[in-house]
């Protein structure tokens, strides 16, 4: 996978949510070539609404390290959206899965299609590693241009199936 060439993460892959709210690893680069999630599927308990807001709400999120927490949110007012921050903490689900795994390093990428959120290709590595913005960036800009080409794919074989549909309706629609 191209980002994990950006990263040097231990694994990348892509998480790709269901309309049902379950979710499912659909690929998977390893550092040591052995597959850990691929294929595997997560109950729609995993990504909660709260969860799909939170990554989809910035183009990645990036966690240093898990384990790390220096940071805390004192605020005035109840009404304050935290999810409009960078800063906002990875939902406590998911961070309890990191520890367990053995994650300290995190990234999340967030994939839109059509303008919804379809997934997200995480990025994960058991040390504490520093990417820097440019490279965060740029495997953002990877990842979009990746997807705009997937959904340039499927729009041109709707295109073909239309035009096929609409061809074969004319040839049984002519008189005998």
């Amino acid at each position: 996978m191209a980002i994990n060439k950006l990263l040097n993460y231990d694994r990348v892959f892509v998480l790709q949510v269901q309309e049902t709210g379950y979710s499912e690893v659909i690929a998977e680069h390893t550092s040591d070539g052995k597959p850990y999630f691929r294929g595997k599927e997560f109950s729609k308990d995993f990504m909660p609404k709260e969860a799909m807001e939170y990554y989809s709400n910035y183009s990645y999120r990036y966690i240093p390290n898990v384990k790390k927490n220096d940071q805390n949110f004192v605020y005035v007012e109840d009404s304050i959206d935290t999810l409009s921050s960078l800063l906002c903490p990875l939902p406590h689900l998911h961070r309890l899965f990191l520890e367990k795994i053995n994650v300290q390093s995190a990234l999340f990428f967030r994939i839109c299609i059509d303008e919804e959120f379809w997934g997200l290709v995480i990025a994960q590595h058991a040390e504490e590693k520093v990417i820097d913005l440019q490279q965060r960036k740029l495997c953002t800009f990877a990842i979009q241009a990746a997807t705009n080409k997937y959904e340039s794919h499927v729009k041109q074989n709707l295109l073909e199936r239309t035009e096929l549909l609409n061809s074969a309706e004319v040839e049984l629609k002519k008189p005998i």
